[in-house]
Parts: C-alpha cells; sequence; structure tokens
C-alpha cells in the first residue's frame, strides 16, 4: 500500500508513532506499506525531514520520493533523505520514445538508482512502447494505465488474490515472481506493474 504524506504531516512530531500506531492496527507487515514525499515535502524542512523518515525507516517501512525530476531534482537528496524508492516523473515517460533528453534523463535516474541500489518505478506508462523502452533501459516497476485503471477497494480485491495464487507469499510480504507487491499482473523481464493505488492520506 502506498500512502501519500504531506509536508505538514511529516514535520509533526509523533508521525513515526502514528505510522507505527496505524500498521499495527491494520495488521499488515510494515514492509508491505510504502510512505511516498515529494522532493518539495522533503524540502519545507530538510532536517526534520530526514529525521522523520530515518525513524519510520526503522519501523521497516519503506520510502519513495515521488515525482522525481519534477521538483528541486537535487541528486543530493538521495544522498540527504533515506530513500528505498524513486518515482520517475511522468513528465519524462511520456516523451520516453522519442531519442531525445526525455529519454536520456529517464536512463541516468534508472542508472542513478542501480548504482546506489535504490529502485526505480516510471509513473504514468500508458501505452507498450513505454514499457518495452523502460525495460530495456532496466526499469524495475512500472504503474500507470497500461497496467490498469484507479480501482476502488473492491475492484483490486481479485488483484490481491491473483498475486496469492501466483505465488505471492502474505507471510513475508515477497510478491509473486515478476510481479510487484500485489499487483496480480504479470508482464516479461523486469518491468512489471504495481498495486493500481486507492490513494489514502495519513490522517491531518
Amino acid at each position: 500500500m502506498n500512502v501519500n504524506l504531506s509536508s505538514r504531516q511529516l514535520v509533526r512530531d509523533l508521525i513515526a508513532d502514528e505510522v507505527a500506531e496505524a500498521v499495527d492496527e491494520s495488521g499488515i507487515r510494515a514492509s508491505w506499506l510504502v510512505l511516498e514525499v515529494t522532493e518539495t515535502v522533503l524540502m519545507a524542512d530538510p532536517v526534520v525531514a530526514a529525521a522523520a523518515l530515518a525513524r519510520i525507516r526503522d519501523l521497516g517501512v519503506r520510502v519513495a520520493l515521488d515525482d522525481f525530476g519534477s521538483g528541486y531534482s537535487s541528486l543530493s537528496h538521495l544522498r540527504r533523505f533515506p530513500i528505498d524508492i524513486v518515482k520517475i516523473d511522468k513528465s519524462f515517460v511520456d516523451d520516453v520514445a522519442h531519442d531525445g533528453a526525455e529519454s536520456a534523463i529517464a536512463r541516468g535516474i534508472i542508472e542513478l538508482g542501480r548504482a546506489m541500489r535504490i529502485q526505480t518505478v516510471a509513473e504514468g506508462i500508458e501505452v507498450d512502447e513505454q514499457a518495452e523502452i523502460l525495460r530495456t533501459l532496466g526499469c524495475e516497476l512500472g504503474q500507470g494505465f497500461f497496467f490498469a485503471r484507479p480501482l476502488a477497494p473492491e475492484g483490486w480485491a481479485g488483484l490481491l488474490r491473483a498475486d496469492l495464487t501466483n505465488g505471492g507469499d502474505p507471510a513475508d510480504g515477497r510478491p509473486a515472481p515478476g510481479v510487484e507487491t500485489c499487483s496480480g499482473i504479470e508482464k516479461p523481464d523486469s518491468l512489471v506493474a504495481k498495486t493500481p493505488k486507492t490513494r489514502r492520506r495519513a490522517a491531518a
């Protein structure tokens, strides 16, 4: 499950405790939860944000840097903040099929993620051509209408069941082979579908 955090939520003193309580009450494993923050959110108060994210990661929860490339886009953010996943902004994915600046930037982000052992996720994949190119570039994960439209909770329950049928392990949070956590949508090689998100924001 991916949850967006705002700058106001991230700088709260008890945000790590609130996340721990939410994980405990829901009964999920901490590793199943990914908290997404944008570069703008991080820069609202970088010192406090870094400390808060470190405490959250200590819980076993993963942290994703959303819309990478659309904000401040400083590469130092990947070293300064505890980040597990980088999500390539859709603006670079839209024109990735055209061998220009966007394709070069997407390739650079993917290679940087590999070097730093950070997962990369391509946002906004809409057509097969984009998926194939990103797969060729070495992108590990993708999300977008090419895989599935946004679904209500009752709609993606079937995807969860399909993932378990395909070999996912709910005991340790590992997805089925070739499938990112509970997506239930297989794609060949390395580029696979992310769970269609039912976006939920942490309590204000």
